[in-house]
């Protein structure tokens, strides 16, 4: 058991977006935002970091991405420096090997769709992305402490003194499908990067990235005034990111409240899958062999071969010149692939001086399966929601032209408005920190009788229950697809199993069943137990005690009280399986 979450002492707000290729975060300091709170604007203050080093200088966000020493135990560069230079420039190409994609491993892919990380990361496979994560962590804290530093100083009186761990909140965000394991390891990387003070610390809190993507939107006062002027208007968030893409329909209810109306949905079909395909058109033309032999003895020159491609192909692609053509230059870019290229395509690449003309039927070929994917999400999610008033793009894959091109020609004659807001790289990022900002604050004395959360309702996820009786039988308290309104309690009376107990353990379990008899069926997971006491053994069975789940922002909350004394017990479960 713990307390419930205090936010007293919190005076500057975090956002992190971690990603599955880039990486970014923003952050607020309360202060700046009292006389938001005060006049319940939108117009929050926050600052979103650009000064990152290498190529990712001036951008919201850097590589998440990871070179380490030979044996792997120091990371000598990260983020855009730890991506691979051109082989030109360094004596030793393979002295060091970047890491990256090691966000995949958290999510629900197959085995040949998550990324092989080094064996030297780690003895035991399934610690390796942990540790890739946690040092990818441990330098974004120093980043922190130094702005901390300056964002105190400037804005907050010089009597407060700046404990990181009790004055910071920190806000993750994380794509829709993530199961509460998968959260949990999100936590334990924070803790051991010292981001946290302990595990399941209530200063780092979870949203996500659909979420904070709408947060964003509403706040733009371009869309308030325009398609979201009326409450109880409906829009989609489209969030395409580097590995997953994840929808969400919204409502927006008065004074800029949210509603969610269907279960939210994602996939892994972002952008870092047309880097797989681009490799795949490569092999028939070198061989997969090649490909297969370059991934793995040269896997920094492959990356830097992909960092061309998606510079000046990926990245500017719009599909709309027919005699598009870009021509590869293997010499130049990747030349350590010929020596595994073999047979007829060795011949007729040196024909070519070894360069390979790509045209724009074959780069349509790599976005298709990729954006055709993305589309059928959108169809499937518009066919699960009542009336829908606009589509909204957000996440660096959505400033891809041909996925804009393509989405607008798809549903232009079903929905009316069809947007990329500004600087849609950013909007998640900046939705957390607004998120954060918005968590009942009470710093400067800010008091906002009138303040509501930000999120109104959501679409459980999950079928909730207990477990009862001597065969472990399922007592379902919320079931799948219900529609929870922010602090709304699902609760129930239970009495004990044996007339002589002296305590009673409410074990709680989710299962994505809509209907569960038995905690030991497939799929039924355990979430948390919540420890009651039960004293009066004289009374026997004769002592009712009400157990209650309460579904807050972003925690899922238990209590349960004796009914017979009033003493009451309460938990609260930082792993977030709603988020």
């Amino acid at each position: 058991m713990s307390d419930f979450p205090s936010t007293d002492d919190i005076r500057v707000v975090i956002s992190i977006d971690f990603g599955t290729t880039f990486s970014g975060f923003a952050y607020a300091n309360l202060f700046d935002n009292k006389e938001n709170f005060q006049n319940d604007e939108m117009n929050f203050e926050y600052y979103t970091y650009s000064l990152w080093e290498g190529k990712a200088l001036g951008k919201f966000k850097t590589n998440t991405v990871l070179r380490y020493d030979d044996e792997f135990n120091e990371v000598l560069a990260w983020g855009a420096v730890g991506l691979a230079k051109h082989p030109g420039r360094r004596k030793n190409a393979n002295a060091s090997k970047p890491v990256e994609l090691f966000k995949l491993a958290l999510g629900n892919l197959a085995d040949d769709l998550k990324p092989e990380l080094p064996p030297k990361l780690h003895l035991e496979k399934e610690e390796r992305h942990k540790k890739a994560i946690t040092d990818y962590l441990k330098k974004l804290v120093n980043l922190f402490y130094n702005i901390l530093g300056e964002v105190i100083k400037q804005r907050v009186t010089s009597h407060w003194e700046m404990d990181f761990y009790e004055t910071t909140r920190l806000i993750f965000t994380i794509p829709v499908e993530y199961s509460y394991k998968a959260k949990k390891v999100m936590r334990e990387c924070a803790f051991n990067a010292n981001l946290i003070s302990k595990v399941d610390s209530n200063k780092l809190q979870f949203t996500t990235e659909a979420e904070a993507a709408a947060i964003y939107c509403i706040t733009k006062k371009s869309l308030r005034d325009n398609f979201l002027k009326d409450s109880e208007t409906s829009f989609l968030i489209v969030d395409c990111g580097g590995g997953t893409v994840d929808l969400t329909t919204r409502k927006l209810l008065s004074n800029c409240e949210l509603g969610e109306i269907t279960e939210r949905a994602g996939d892994f079909c972002g952008s870092t899958f047309i880097d797989k395909e681009f490799l795949k058109f490569l092999g028939r033309i070198v061989g997969h062999n090649a490909i297969k032999l370059l991934r793995e003895k040269n896997y920094g020159e492959m990356q830097y071969m992909i960092q061309e491609f998606c510079d000046n192909i990926k990245i500017p692609y719009t599909g709309d010149d027919d005699n598009f053509t870009y021509d590869f230059d293997i010499d130049r870019i990747c030349s350590v692939l010929k020596q595994y290229v073999t047979g007829e395509a060795k011949i007729s690449l040196e024909e070519n001086d070894w360069i390979i003309e790509i045209n724009n039927d074959e780069v349509k070929e790599m976005f298709d399966p990729i954006v055709e994917r993305i589309i059928r999400l959108i169809h499937v999610q518009l066919e699960n929601s009542r009336a829908c008033s606009a589509i909204l793009m957000v996440g660096g894959f959505s400033e891809s032209k041909y996925l804009q091109k393509r989405v607008k020609e798809e549903f232009k004659n079903k929905i009316a408005h069809i947007l990329i807001p500004p600087e849609p790289t950013a909007a998640v990022v900046r939705g957390a920190v607004i998120y954060g900002l918005r968590m009942n604050p009470s710093f400067c004395n800010v008091q906002i009788p009138s303040f509501k959360p930000i999120i109104k309702n959501r679409v459980l996820k999950y079928t909730y229950g207990v477990e009862v009786g001597l065969f472990n039988s399922f007592s379902s308290l919320a079931k799948r697809g219900t529609t929870a309104e922010v602090n709304q309690k699902f609760d129930g009376t239970f009495i004990p199993l044996f007339p002589y107990q002296s305590a009673v353990k409410f074990k709680i379990y989710i299962s994505q069943k809509y209907e569960v008899e038995n905690c030991r069926e497939e799929g039924v997971e355990l979430l948390g137990e919540l420890l009651v006491d039960l004293p009066d053994i004289d009374l026997g069975l004769d002592r009712k005690v009400g157990f209650s789940l309460c579904f807050c922002e972003e925690e899922i909350k238990a209590s349960a009280v004796n009914l017979l004394n009033g003493q009451n017990y309460h938990t609260v479960f930082n792993i977030d399986a709603e988020s």
